[in-house]
Order: C-alpha cells, then sequence, then structure tokens
C-alpha cells in the first residue's frame, strides 16, 4: 500500500537478520536483495540447494509470498520440480492452481482455503509482530535442516 513503507520495513528486518551472527551460513545464503524481491538459496539435509524467492511487495499491508524458483532462470518451479514434505508433496493451493508452501506467516496460507480469516478468525496482523523476516527464515531454514523439506 505504502511502497516507500515496504521498503523501509523490508530492509530493516533484513538487515536485523543480517546482523544477527551465525543467522546466514551455508545452509541459508542469501543470493539476492532487489527491494521488494529476494531470493535466499537453502540447503536440505542430503545436501541439494533449494531457491526460494521471497516477493515482498506491500509488505507494510500483506505478508510475504515465498516460492521454489529455478536457480538459473529465476521461473517459478513446476509442480514437478518442487521439493518435497515430509516424503510426500505440498498441498494443493484453489487460486495457484497447484502446490503451496503451507506455512504461516506467508501469503499463500492466509488466502488458501483452510487458513482464510473467515474460516480461522486469525488475519496475518495478529502475528505480524511475531513472525518477523528473521523468524519466517528461521523457520524455513529449520524446515529443510532437519529434513521435513527436502
Amino acid at each position: 500500500m505504502h511502497p516507500a513503507l515496504s521498503r523501509q520495513l523490508l530492509r530493516e528486518q533484513l538487515q536485523e537478520a543480517l546482523d544477527t551472527e551465525g543467522f546466514f551460513s551455508p545452509e541459508m545464503e542469501l543470493v539476492e536483495d532487489v527491494s521488494p524481491d529476494l531470493y535466499i538459496r537453502f540447503t536440505n539435509l542430503q545436501g541439494q540447494a533449494r531457491l526460494l524467492h521471497f516477493e515482498c511487495t506491500d509488505y507494510d499491508f500483506q505478508a510475504i509470498q515465498v516460492r521454489p524458483v529455478d536457480p538459473t532462470t529465476r521461473e517459478p518451479l513446476s509442480p514437478h520440480g518442487w521439493m518435497t514434505r515430509n516424503a510426500g508433496s505440498f498441498p494443493s493451493h484453489q487460486m495457484l492452481s497447484g502446490p503451496f508452501l503451507c506455512l504461516q506467516g506467508t501469503r499463500d496460507y492466509y488466502t488458501h482455503e483452510g487458513h482464510r480469516p473467515s474460516v480461522t478468525g486469525e488475519r496475518w496482523e495478529l502475528w505480524r509482530a511475531e513472525l518477523p523476516l528473521a523468524r519466517l527464515l528461521h523457520a524455513i531454514k529449520g524446515k529443510f535442516a532437519t529434513g521435513e523439506w527436502a
């Protein structure tokens, strides 16, 4: 809604993560930061690199959208190219015609038919302070590190 505010909020939260000693590592590397887009490479338990695109447009108003992309072209991956979740596939999303990262704190989570505020009574704004960028990155890094996501 306010591009300058969105950029400032993203800058502050990214800088907080960058300033935290040991936060970024070979298992989670910032590849590119061109607001409103971040590209972060995660390494899973098997040593495979996965590039995720963090689309932060209107971050002052809505959650970050996170999607896996091709590491070379940065195009969204087809459902067959996605990583796995608990040795299975990620759930589908009615608005995306494909899978989504079912993770609280992400835009697609709150637009999924099972997580909409009209169903759960919980809007992203209620969790915003609890789910800054660093916490979201830490959660994703943990899913790759434990093998929950491969």
